[in-house]
């Protein structure tokens, strides 16, 4: 049986071509997934443990707003460790994760506390650590990103986009894997930059007495502890530090690999499906050689146990050439996002792909051998150009398949209703897991459908619906494989679509105007060259006045303004001012005309003469419809304070005659285009900001383009991930194309003895590939459209954001243009192949 096997293997191999690609990619997918999820969990260990490497104890002091009264011991408590003569050194260090920003770009980066040269872990460069306020260090990644050097200024972004400025004094190497982007500065800085954001202080300690388990339990031991609040868990060593700061970044349940393993499995059911049907084939094509054997005493058993060996065979090719290829993409696409390869994991990656590969393979054979066993071998000798399957109807799997598909359906509509995320997610796979089985009886309408709106109703399409019709449990199998790759392809980009304009929908009606520019000396003349700044659009100057409220219960600013800032902050100067019972802050003047309102993204309200909007009356003092006195040297104005969403804290909008009371000076509202990109909205922030010296800048354009790139990342990540099953379901088809020409070998010779040019029979192989894919299309672009909408409403219900939903035409155009091409493309080698046909050489008997 082994020579049989071997004669078999040596002399199509063609054949098994397909079967080999798709486990190979499932083999190699599997390796990289694994590889990535322990090299980004070990880079964050080596990035951790790098930090803490001259430390020995971490002791956990607040995680509280930026601010030292709510725990005003944390700063106390590193001079009173040090009056310990066990302990060595003592620092606090604060870490606050905020936006930096240059005149060419900005990034998303850990800054941190300056502490002693003893426990720290940068290593200069060039220049040296701040000493002084206003000063900063960044390591040589950031410097890199934002391309600035010693002597340059940066900015930390406030809130509003309001600007802290800082010098930088020192490079710093940071060149460590799975490190973020950061940056040093004084601890009265960090937490000063952004009032009301959330910070981490730990207090650092070493000793050159005890090791670090022994100066663990002595701090654990010390009386004051408690008046410091420092319970025993929140004193750890640096390696438990290390671990418990990767615990709760990844999750100790290993949520990524979990995420990433979703994605193989889903690689793994569309090479399952395209294995398995090319065993099928085969099988049905050997039936006569298989017949053959049992005529010369070959039992069933030797009949399956040589199936068997040859998929197991297959299995450990495919598996070989899978692994050289995982290895081949980790080693060369890991170092290209700073990551490094884990070589022990690595290992153990490719013995779980490689036996993966193996069992797929062999257990898509199981079904093809036991059907191999079942054919009387004077019934299999009999001439027959090819198995034709019944195409019965069975109406009670008929019932139970739509059946299932409806229960699938009304769970995932009742776990939207409810907001049940987890329950949406499964009763969407189950809807998917559906749709795949009910396409058996939706497929065949479909392509005789899709053939007649062709509009090609000659010889050629009826012999390709013929053709495709005549065995559908193949037809139907190649196109499942699709359905799932582009069901979950247009999910994710619907979803993605919907999302993206739900949230930018709300950022607009918060904060309606992208950038907002305002300046105690600013003049028209001034703000006349920023209309012809790379990227406005469209630019208003408008009248603004510094104004302060009073009357107030605490001390608290307020500005009569459009709805243009939300959460605003105040700039360092607006603090400065803080020092009486009042505080200034920028007012905006609305012109009569609508040229502001024509630069707002959302629809504005024009306040009555005395009344103001805000979004948080409570912030002056005072309740929804009460007044407040806003006030600028002796004029003071009597105003009625009503609340509306849109509208950022301290902020006031008044109406245009209100405003006119006070001193004015000019504001500039700008409308950016819609294509640029962050770097662009930095560099003009940094151009806005040159402007003066007390520039106050408002610049929602940067959330919402933040927002757009962060979801455009995420779904060209999931889109990359699913590329396997994608590219698997493709082979799948030109796979299918090309067993079936070989099956119908015969019959073309048949077809070119009556005249059919060769042309002609390359047109319809191809109309078969069409018919095939756009018949998937059409079922995953629906089903993609449904769960996108789906989950998008889910995820905005949870998060109390309207729904909108988008059908991205020109997403949907591109896949159904991309999956033509790739039909015509799968079709060219067995067109090419039934093209080549000699009449005489089909038509002879074998």
């Amino acid at each position: 049986m082994n020579n049989v096997l071997w004669s078999n293997l040596r002399r199509k191999p063609g054949r098994l071509v397909a079967t080999v690609i798709a486990v190979a990619m499932s083999v190699a997918f599997i390796i990289v997934t694994l590889s990535l999820s322990n090299s980004i969990n070990n880079s964050l260990v080596q990035a951790t443990a790098y930090q803490v490497q001259h430390t020995s104890v971490i002791m956990t002091c607040a995680d509280s707003p930026s601010t030292t009264d709510n725990d005003p011991h944390c700063l106390q408590l590193p001079a009173t460790l040090r009056e310990h003569p066990e302990v060595s050194q003592a620092d606090i260090t604060t870490s606050l994760g905020a936006e930096l920003r240059s005149a060419h770009a900005l990034t998303f980066a850990e800054i941190g506390s300056v502490i002693s040269p003893e426990q720290r872990w940068q290593e200069l460069t060039s220049g040296q650590m701040p000493t002084t306020s206003g000063e900063i260090a960044l390591g040589s990644s950031t410097a890199e990103t934002l391309e600035v050097s010693i002597g340059d200024t940066v900015y930390l972004e406030g809130a509003d986009h309001s600007a802290n400025t800082y010098r930088i004094t020192g490079i710093y190497d940071d060149d460590v894997p799975g490190m973020l982007p950061s940056a040093t500065m004084l601890d009265k800085d960090i937490r000063a930059a952004i009032p009301g954001s959330f910070f981490y202080s730990n207090i650092l300690v070493s000793s050159n007495s005890l090791n670090a388990e022994q100066l663990a339990s002595f701090l654990q031991q010390l009386p004051e502890m408690r008046s410091f609040n420092i319970t025993p868990d929140k004193i750890q060593t640096a390696a438990q530090y290390t671990e418990d700061s990767i615990n709760k970044m990844t999750g100790n349940d290993d949520t990524l690999k979990t995420v990433l393993l979703g994605f193989v499995l889903i690689a793994l059911i569309v090479a399952s499906i395209v294995v398995s049907l090319t065993f099928h084939v085969l099988i049905a094509q050997r039936t006569r050689d298989l017949a053959l054997v049992r005529c010369l005493g070959a039992t069933r058993a030797q009949i399956r146990r040589m199936v068997i060996n040859e998929a197991a065979l297959i299995g450990t090719i495919s598996a070989i050439f899978g692994s050289i290829l995982g290895v081949a993409v980790t080693f060369i696409l890991f170092p290209m996002f700073n990551l490094a390869p884990d070589l022990h994991g690595l290992m153990g990656s490719i013995v779980a792909a490689f036996i993966v590969g193996l069992v797929l393979t062999v257990v898509c054979a199981l079904n093809p051998a036991r059907r191999a066993t079942r054919v009387s071998p004077m019934a299999a000798l009999r001439p027959v150009d090819m198995v034709r399957e019944n195409s019965r109807i069975r109406y009670g799997r008929l019932a139970l398949a739509w059946l299932f598909f409806f229960a699938s359906a009304a769970v995932l509509a009742q776990s939207i209703r409810n907001n049940m995320l987890i329950p949406a997610v499964f009763s969407g796979a189950l809807l998917f897991i559906a749709t795949v089985i009910v396409s058996r009886y939706i497929i065949p309408a479909l392509i005789r459908a899709t053939a007649a709106i062709g509009g090609n109703r000659g010889t050629t399409a009826r012999l390709a619906v013929s053709n495709l019709l005549r065995n559908t449990s193949r037809t139907v199998a190649t196109a499942a494989a699709l359905i799932v790759g582009i069901g979950l392809v247009t999910c994710v980009i619907v979803g993605k679509t919907s999302m993206e304009e739900s949230l930018i929908q709300e950022l607009d009606t918060r904060r309606p105007f992208d950038f907002v520019v305002t300046g105690e000396d600013l003049t028209p003349e001034q703000l006349a060259p920023v209309a012809h700044f790379d990227g406005v659009e469209r630019m208003h100057i408008t009248p603004a006045a510094t104004v302060s409220a009073v009357d107030l219960s605490e001390n608290a600013a307020g500005a009569i303004a459009p709805p243009q800032i939300a959460d605003s902050t105040s700039t360092e100067s607006e603090h400065a001012a803080a020092t009486d019972t009042s505080s200034a802050l920028t007012a905006i003047l609305l012109a009569d005309d609508t040229s502001v309102t024509k630069l707002a993204r959302s629809s504005l309200p024009v306040p009555e003469v005395g009344t103001v909007f805000t979004s948080n009356a409570g912030i002056f003092g005072v309740a929804d419809g009460q007044q407040i006195t806003v006030s600028q040297g002796a004029t003071q104005v009597q105003l009625t304070v009503h609340e509306l969403r849109g509208f950022g804290e301290n902020i006031l909008w008044a109406n245009p005659q209100d405003v006119a009371r006070f001193h004015t000076h000019s504001a500039a509202i700008l409308r950016v285009s819609d294509s640029v990109t962050l770097s662009d909205l930095s560099q003009l922030s940094a151009q806005l900001r040159s402007l003066g010296t007390d520039i106050t800048l408002s610049a929602s354009a940067i959330d919402r383009v933040h927002y757009e790139t962060i979801l455009d990342q995420l779904m060209f990540i999931v889109l990359g991930l699913l590329g396997a099953a994608v590219i698997i379901s493709i082979v799948g088809v030109s796979n299918t194309l090309a067993l079936s020409v070989i099956e119908r070998r015969r019959e073309s010779g048949l077809l070119r003895a009556l005249g059919y040019s060769r042309p002609q029979m390359r047109r319809m192989i191809s109309v078969e590939a069409l018919l095939t894919v756009f018949s998937a299309v059409i079922i995953g672009v629906t089903l993609g459209v449904v769960e996108g909408w789906a989950g998008t409403f889910t995820l905005t219900q949870g998060a109390e954001l309207p729904a909108h939903f988008v059908f991205p035409w020109q997403w949907i155009l591109g896949i159904i243009g991309v999956a033509g091409v790739t039909a015509y493309l799968a079709a060219l080698l067995p067109a090419r192949s039934a093209a080549r046909v000699s009449p005489l050489e089909a038509i002879a008997a074998e």
